[in-house]
């Protein structure tokens, strides 16, 4: 492309005769694009800015913007926002910021002279693309999260630059790559799984920022649709997941989503229903928050727990200091992350403390289905497209001193049979392994309540590996009592309806 200054200006005669006989090609093209309504869309783009794509015959009409002031004959582009149009008919002319008469940026030598008729041009197509079209991140599926780095991330950290900005009630459309990156693909098989690399989970898309949230305020999350992906995957990684010392091999299922079930050819005769939800979802923690969890997580480590510090190998966003500083998107926290509750589906709301200006909110590791444990370490695995809206309840985490997610809905979260299944069975596990009894201890309970489960899908045919992701995508740990001291109870529910 070549940059050509125009140092003359027309004059305000020029500007009234030109528009004057250009009038009608002008305004052709305009309807044309605007009332055809063919694939008006948006991305983010760069420096915070937002470019507008609408398809107009054999050429395109990009325009880059997000504020602007219409005067007669002039345009006032408020500074930091840039707008290019480029069409079949008009070439790429760039209005640069803070210039009441802008320069103008063409890939060939000659300037159209429409150019100059700017108030023409936006006050018809402009306000019609702001009332249509939806902000939305949307992705190259053949890219990984590292190679889009101004749509996503996979740590989080208050630092991170906003990918889109988006008013309170405003839907915004995300699409979102799956929870390992491209690490495990249509293809994998259970050997490929010993050499993931696991510094790429989570990517994230967003962040969003979410106009007048600030420090102190509530954000609820709408969760309007979720558009599942028509392949997922379900794996058994040998050192992680709740069994991870029995579970020592690798182990892969592939699912095929087809009208609203999971069905894999890797475990013939199971079906599983859909109720799609976000994995990882969450605001940016602040700088006091961010150090707070690294101390705390490090003492942890320090003590011998299992945690992730920061890793600044394959993170994104790559450049110092957030690389070595951002927490890892294994665990949940404060701020929301991997919680994996598979209850957030379409129809709920999730409420989020805010942390930082504009809450910098972030989706990924989109799940088609889930057991409520997820205990082999993976659900149904997808990639999706996530519709979201939100509202910022102002002081309301500070007045109530809310500093951990809540969430709430008006219905079932997935069909009453799955929600409340009919036909089910169930084991029960305690806190009592090999002659000893252990008091008060939920995580031995429902070790033992999921090795009971997964012995009883052996006596139906399963193989060991087959019965624990069978209990990681579809069997609920439930704690059934916590006062009977020693023994807390854990059930385990299957729905025997995912048999076919």
């Amino acid at each position: 492309m070549v940059d050509a200054t125009v140092s003359d200006v027309p004059s305000q005669a020029d500007i009234d005769a030109m528009a004057q006989a250009e009038e009608a090609p002008l305004r052709a093209e305009i309807a044309r694009v605007v009332e055809s309504g063919q694939n008006v869309r948006m991305e983010p783009g760069p420096n915070g800015t937002t470019i507008w794509h609408v398809q107009a015959g054999a050429g395109g009409i990009p325009a880059t913007a997000q504020t602007f002031d219409f005067l007669a004959k002039d345009i006032n582009i408020q500074e930091g926002y840039t707008v290019v149009w480029d069409s079949e008919m008009f070439h790429n002319v760039t209005f640069h910021p803070g210039r009441m008469h802008p320069e103008f940026i063409v890939p060939i030598p000659q300037l159209s002279p429409w150019a100059i008729m700017w108030d023409l041009t936006w006050s018809i197509l402009g306000e019609t693309l702001c009332e249509d079209a939806m902000k939305s991140i949307e992705l190259d599926y053949s890219k990984r999260c590292g190679d889009e780095p101004s749509k996503g991330h996979n740590r989080w950290h208050p630092d991170i630059a906003p990918a889109v900005t988006a008013d309170p009630g405003e839907e915004v459309l995300l699409q979102t790559r799956n929870a390992f990156d491209g690490e495990v693909t249509p293809s994998s098989r259970a050997g490929d799984l010993t050499n993931l690399n696991l510094n790429v989970v989570h990517p994230l898309t967003g962040p969003v920022f979410v106009n007048g949230a600030e420090p102190g305020d509530l954000l609820e999350v709408n969760i309007l649709e979720i558009e599942p992906a028509s392949w997922g995957f379900t794996t058994i990684i040998p050192g992680f997941g709740f069994l991870r010392d029995v579970f020592l091999e690798p182990y892969i299922v592939h699912w095929i989503i087809e009208d609203g079930y999971a069905e894999s050819p890797d475990l013939p005769g199971v079906r599983i229903p859909g109720a799609p939800f976000m994995g990882t979802i969450g605001v940016a923690p602040s700088r006091e928050l961010r150090r707070e969890i690294y101390l705390r997580e490090d003492e942890l480590l320090q003590r011998g727990g299992a945690v992730l510090g920061p890793e600044p190998k394959d993170a994104v966003p790559a450049h110092e200091p957030i690389a070595s500083e951002a927490l890892r998107t294994i665990p949940p926290r404060e701020h929301g992350g991997n919680l994996d509750i598979k209850q957030l589906t379409a129809g709920t709301r999730l409420l989020l403390p805010v942390f930082t200006p504009g809450a910098l909110f972030s989706a990924g590791d989109a799940h088609f289905a889930q057991g409520d444990s997820e205990c082999c370490g993976t659900a149904v695995e997808m990639d999706c497209t996530l519709h979201v809206n939100f509202q910022v309840r102002k002081g309301e985490a500070t007045r109530r001193n809310l500093r951990f997610p809540i969430f709430e809905r008006d219905d079932y979260f997935t069909t009453p049979e799955m929600a409340v299944p009919q036909r089910f069975i169930a084991s029960t596990g305690m806190c009592i392994a090999d002659g000893v009894n252990e008091s008060e201890n939920a995580t031995l309970a429902s070790r033992n309540a999921l090795l009971s489960m997964i012995q009883l899908l052996m006596e139906r045919g399963w193989s060991r590996e087959q019965a624990y992701c069978i209990c990681s995508v579809a069997v609920d740990l439930k704690v059934s009592q916590v006062v009977d001291v020693p023994n807390f109870v854990v059930s385990a529910f299957l729905p025997l309806d995912i048999f076919v």
